[in-house]
């Protein structure tokens, strides 16, 4: 291995090892914890705002990857990769910390809000290995398969965290609550024309 690629892979295992760290002891610090201060509450507030910048880098990494299946458009697309990973990762990083700010201020349903950090912790590590992943085939020049395991399953989990985030401000049936029948009956939601309807008095 030369010399640059030895020291690129060192650079992306400190970056990757640093902002996993700080995620790591955020979560163990702030989760729990009822003594905040109300400038805490007043951070974590944005997070809804903070929170799409990585939702939407990840996704134009997913789309990326998706168009390099081209061998015309991976060339132009490769080289912007490893920023785009990078970037990802400590947005994500900085989304979680003001999430967990929003969460001591309380308010929100216990189970989703377990099941929501959890989920966004995991986003934090698939997208950290997406990062290893994607610096290995650079240096190798090996497969990108890991890489795209890596990514896709850090997409999954950010869907889904992102419903059980979505279900705690908005009601665990926002999602679908006006999906069709057919798919409300998928979901066993129930279908809606089953619902009862108050009778409608006529004008006098």
């Amino acid at each position: 291995m030369s010399a640059p690629a030895r020291s690129r892979r060192t650079s992306d295992h400190f970056f990757v090892g640093a902002a996993v760290g700080v995620a790591s002891l955020l979560f163990a610090v702030l989760v729990g914890r009822d003594d905040l201060a109300g400038v805490s509450v007043f951070v974590g507030r944005f997070h809804p705002l903070a929170v799409h910048l990585p939702i939407g880098v990840l996704l134009l990494a997913g789309l990326l990857e998706g168009l390099a299946l081209s061998p015309r458009l991976r060339a132009r697309i490769d080289p912007a990769f490893a920023i785009i990973l990078r970037f990802a990762l400590v947005s994500l990083v900085v989304a979680f910390a003001i999430g967990l700010l929003l969460a001591s201020g309380g308010g929100y349903p216990e189970r989703l809000l377990r099941l929501h950090q959890r989920l966004a912790f995991g986003t934090i590590w698939g997208s950290a290995a997406s990062v290893v992943m994607w610096s290995k085939h650079v240096e190798r020049r090996s497969s990108r398969l890991p890489h795209r395991l890596a990514l896709g399953g850090t997409l999954a989990l950010l869907a889904i965290g992102a419903h059980f985030g979505g279900s705690m401000t908005h009601g665990e049936s926002y999602l679908v609550q006006h999906a069709p029948s057919f798919a409300k009956r998928w979901l066993r939601l129930g279908d809606p024309r089953g619902e009862r309807r108050l009778p409608v008095r006529p004008s006098p």
